[in-house]
């Protein structure tokens, strides 16, 4: 019998991601009504494959995709399928697991030759603050030996290589190893004999081959890897320890040893980079590197959608030692006055009408990482003196609370506002902004750099095609011009709202100078004279009308596109 069936995908710059599946049809595809969505794919179907969950099998259906469903790397259009097998569509590898009902799993040692991936628990708890007491809770009491023999042996050395070493030296002791090799960045270690592990190195996916007697166990950071070689070959339980272990030493590294380690950063968010290549975008690529690990305040100041936020990602990111870590954005002009310090600060259970249990603030969750305070210019003056205290002494204290704790993060402030005008009308601190602006950096508006705009257009259709599958079209040379020469008060955002407009809205395949005028609302002298006064509600109609007709009168896709949800949608039609 099946229970609890799921796929998991592996992700190279985030967390494994686990979709429980359905019994019945789980279909796979680009397409927002499937039950797993791989948007940013560009080689998998709007409905690609699915899996068909019955009670003593699983099948898996390829739908006619147009680059094919393979299943442990051969093509297939329907297949069964079994614990551990691989499927792959696209560039995406998804890995079919269920919980398995055999209660000698302890002593019974694996005899297949298969890619492995660890159980929802062990994904779970591995990400906690501390993994080795999370990870007691998946063992028995003589498998909690072993891992705490070895985790707490490993917990004491000072640096990398150490770890390493003892990592080694530990796993040939409790698994009667006839050998071991270790890579972690840079970092090697090889005892025993290794010659007949002949696997190729994996990064990403758990090896595991009894008919050799071979594991090979990827880092969680994707850095490295651990290879062992045993004559009675591994265990389900032997297979849960050793990956638990890697976790923990990722941990270790990465946490603990952290100005040891020189990240290689080689993946970022595809929506957090710099466009173009003006004299402004390489300046600021050279300031991104130049302060990146500096822990000093940044202060980013320019106007509305110049793309302060993304120089921050950058910041953290990219460059940062806290990339690791997490990246908290806070926008200062939404948040109430009224709750401020809860909001930067927590509250505990009872601190006041409505806090029905504690609450971690903006401080505690950014903590060793970044806090970006967005709209600094909004912040209520009554609140900026407590902020100042927590970043000159990194001390806060929840609302309702008695105890204070410390906390380390690296401030970024991004305002479109002249704070020193502020200053002087009495509406910012002075103290504050010092405390602030050290290391300054101003983003110039989009029409002072131009010559981005043809890259910056390419990139935001290439963003809208994975958003929202809208066809990517040509921008005919007139057309580009004629952008470049617009004054664009709102910047990227305002760019960024006109070419999904008129890529969603325009019929041609090729815009001209004339389509971008339509949908960039300029009009001649003549048109403006005829031009046609309607209502907000009749022009909202059309508009609508216009986005259901472009994705075929799936709605839930054109309330995407418009912003709103599908019940706000429905309800608007009924209107009209």
């Amino acid at each position: 019998m099946i229970l609890n069936p799921r796929v998991i995908i592996e992700s190279s710059n985030e967390n494994s991601k686990i979709y429980p599946l359905n019994m019945g049809t789980n279909l796979i595809g680009r397409a927002s009504n499937c039950h797993i969505s791989i948007k940013n794919d560009e080689k998998i179907s709007r409905e690609h494959c699915a899996i068909i969950i019955q009670e003593n099998e699983a099948l898996l259906l390829d739908l006619g995709s147009g680059n094919g469903s393979k299943l442990n790397d051969q093509k297939i259009e329907k297949s069964s399928l079994t614990w551990g097998d691989a499927i792959q569509i696209g560039n995406q590898s998804l890995l079919f697991v269920y919980d398995k009902t055999t209660d000698n799993s302890e002593d019974e040692t694996l005899d297949t030759s298969q890619t492995y991936f660890p159980t929802d628990e062990q994904l779970t708890h591995v990400n906690s603050s501390d993994s080795i007491t999370a990870t007691q809770t998946m063992f028995s009491q003589n498998q909690k030996n072993i891992f705490l023999v070895i985790a707490n042996e490993l917990t004491s050395e000072k640096s990398v290589d150490n770890v390493i070493n003892k990592l080694t030296d530990e796993l040939l002791n409790h698994f009667k190893l006839i050998g071991i090799a270790i890579k972690y960045m840079g970092h090697h270690c090889q005892k025993g004999d290794v010659s007949k592990a002949n696997l190729k190195e994996s990064f990403k996916n758990v090896i595991l081959d009894n008919r050799k007697g071979i594991i090979q166990v990827p880092f969680t950071d994707q850095r490295g890897h651990l290879t062992l070689i045993s004559e009675n070959g591994f265990n389900q339980v032997d297979v849960d320890i050793i990956i638990s272990l890697t976790k923990l030493i990722t941990e270790i590294c990465l946490n603990r040893y952290i100005p040891e380690i020189k990240v290689n950063k080689n993946t970022h968010n595809a929506n957090n980079q710099l466009i173009g290549k003006s004299k402004f975008i390489q300046q600021a690529k050279k300031f991104i590197q130049k302060v990146g690990n500096t822990n000093a305040p940044i202060l980013i100041g320019g106007s509305s959608g110049t793309g302060k936020e993304v120089i921050a990602n950058l910041l953290h990111k990219e460059y940062s030692s806290t990339s690791m870590k997490p990246f908290v954005a806070v926008n200062c002009g939404a948040i109430s006055p009224q709750i401020f310090e809860s909001e930067f600060f927590g509250h505990i259970k009872g601190a006041f009408t409505g806090a029905n249990e504690n609450k971690s603030g903006y401080f505690e969750q950014a903590h060793g990482g970044t806090l970006f305070l967005d709209e600094l210019g909004e912040m209520p003056l009554e609140f900026q003196a407590k902020l100042l205290r927590a970043l000159e002494t990194g001390v806060i204290r929840p609302v309702g609370s008695a105890q204070s704790f410390k906390t380390n993060v690296r401030i970024i402030c991004a305002t479109n506002r002249n704070l020193r005008d502020l200053i002087e009308e009495g509406l910012f601190r002075d103290d504050l902004y010092f405390r602030l602006q050290i290391i300054e950096f101003l983003m110039i508006p989009l029409k002072e750099r131009k010559e981005d705009i043809p890259a910056i257009i390419e990139f935001l259709q290439k963003q809208q095609y994975d958003d929202y599958d809208i066809p990517i079209k040509s921008f005919l040379p007139d057309a580009i011009t004629y952008l470049k020469n617009q004054p664009w008060p709102g910047n990227i955002r305002e760019l960024k709202n006109v070419i999904l407009r008129i890529s969603t809205l325009a019929d041609e395949e090729s815009i001209s100078q004339d389509t971008v005028k339509i949908y960039m609302k300029e009009k001649s002298d003549d048109e403006k004279d005829s031009f046609k006064i309607t209502s907000l509600k009749e022009a909202e109609s059309v508009h609508i009308k216009k986005i259901l007709e472009h994705t075929d009168g799936n709605k839930t896709e054109a309330a995407k596109i418009l912003g709103i949800t599908r019940t706000t949608l429905y309800e608007k039609i009924s209107k009209f």
